[in-house]
Order: structure tokens, then C-alpha cells, then sequence
């Protein structure tokens, strides 16, 4: 703010959102969109004052809104941007594969990771505004396992070959009617002898899963009798 005469010495600046300010050229950050009218009152050297209105028009942001994802390794990621649609956007994804600016791009991630996405937006009065979320791309599950034939009556091991293990759950049906067990490697007594199909489901953290199938065998028991004659 400046005058032509006397200098001025003070500067009382009522700046409409409860905010004053004694600088000559003030800032501030106003919160809401809108028309905001505010008062600036100056005093010169010889005691004298006057005062000017002022209106401050501030515009709004651009909307800069989705959501974080989780997702199976192979599987596309769709990014659903949920802002206005006449606004510009830019995504990156997080992953050094470059930008895109498609206004709700797929994208699909080489590697299992944690990925940190960001929307850009720019609307019509060059507001600038963005958003970051993250994205959970999580390894799948190879499910593998191997189980020896036994005799009926003797229990049978699994032996989890599954890949990766750590934090991973991993539920057998033993194909017997019997409830299912969640175990990395149970052993399991089957009540008859015969070819029972096991199924194996390998889940990871973020939901992905994994199926396999084997028959498991359990030798029938030899029936073993015999007879003693009567002797002198």
C-alpha cells in the first residue's frame, strides 16, 4: 500500500476472515472459497487517516480424491479419480513408469510393493492441488505340497512346499469330510484306507490366494489271522 503526499506510518489492515495485519503488503491465507471484503485504515506522518474497501476473491481448489487400493501382483490397478472431469490431471503411479494423463487410468505394477500414488489437478483459474495414497501390490501365492502314502491307523504328514510362507495362511481340506484345518503343516488321521483328494488354498496378507489339488493315499492294513492246532 502506498499514498501520494505525506508517508504513511501505520497501516491497519481488517482483513475479513478475523485476521489484521499491521505490514505494509501483507499476506494471508484465506480457507474458504469465495468473496471475501475486507478494510484497509492508514495514518500519514501528520495524524491523518483514510480508509479504503477491498474485496478478496479466493477460488477454489481443484477436488483431488481417490482411494487407496489393494491388489493382487498381475492383477490392474483402476485408479477411479473422483474429481471434476473439466479439470486437468496428471497420475503418477509410483513406480518410475512415467505419468499419465488419463483422467482414471489402469495400471498394472511389475513387482510386489508399496506404492506411493499421487493425483495432480489443475482446474480453470489455475488452482493447483494434489493427493497421495497408497497402493498395497501384494505377492501371490505358488501353493505346493507333498504328503507320503501310510497305513490306515497311522496319521499323515503334509509337508507345506508352498512359496512364499512367512505371513501367509494356508487352509487344508483333507477330502474327507472332515473340517477344514488352518495349519502351514498338519498331520491328519483319516478314519479309512483309500484315495482321499487333498486341497490345499495358500492366502497372502492382502487376500491373495493360491489353490492346488493332490491325492493322498492310505494303504489298507493287512488282516492278519491265525489259527493253533490242538497238540499232544
Amino acid at each position: 500500500a502506498s499514498s501520494i503526499g505525506f508517508p504513511i506510518t501505520t497501516w491497519d489492515w481488517q482483513l475479513g476472515n478475523g485476521n489484521t495485519s499491521t505490514d505494509s503488503s501483507p499476506t494471508n491465507i484465506y480457507p474458504n472459497a469465495g468473496t471475501t471484503t475486507g478494510m484497509l485504515i492508514a495514518t500519514n506522518t501528520e495524524g491523518c487517516t483514510d480508509s479504503i474497501p477491498f474485496a478478496v476473491e479466493v477460488h477454489p481448489l481443484p477436488v483431488t480424491q481417490f482411494e487407496p487400493q489393494t491388489v493382487c501382483l498381475g492383477d490392474s490397478v483402476f485408479f477411479n479419480n473422483q474429481g471434476d472431469p473439466s479439470d486437468s490431471f496428471m497420475w503418477d503411479f509410483g513406480d518410475g513408469s512415467g505419468v499419465s494423463g488419463v483422467y482414471s487410468p489402469s495400471h498394472l505394477y511389475a513387482s510386489s510393493d508399496t506404492f506411493g500414488a499421487v493425483l495432480y489437478a489443475m482446474n480453470s483459474f489455475s488452482c493447483v492441488d494434489s493427493q497421495r495414497q497408497d497402493v498395497w501390490v501384494t505377492e501371490v501365492p505358488l501353493a505346493n505340497f507333498i504328503a507320503f502314502a501310510v497305513c490306515q491307523g497311522d496319521s499323515t504328514q503334509f509337508i507345506n512346499q508352498s512359496v512364499p510362507q512367512n505371513g501367509f495362511s494356508f487352509g487344508w481340506d483333507f477330502g474327507d469330510g472332515s473340517p477344514m484345518e488352518i495349519a502351514d503343516a498338519p498331520h491328519h488321521l483319516y478314519g479309512s484306507f483309500g484315495l482321499f483328494d487333498v486341497q490345499l488354498i495358500a492366502q497372502s496378507p492382502g487376500g491373495c490366494m493360491d489353490t492346488v489339488q493332490q491325492t493322498v493315499e492310505v494303504l489298507e492294513s493287512p488282516n492278519v489271522s491265525f489259527a493253533v492246532d490242538s497238540v499232544c
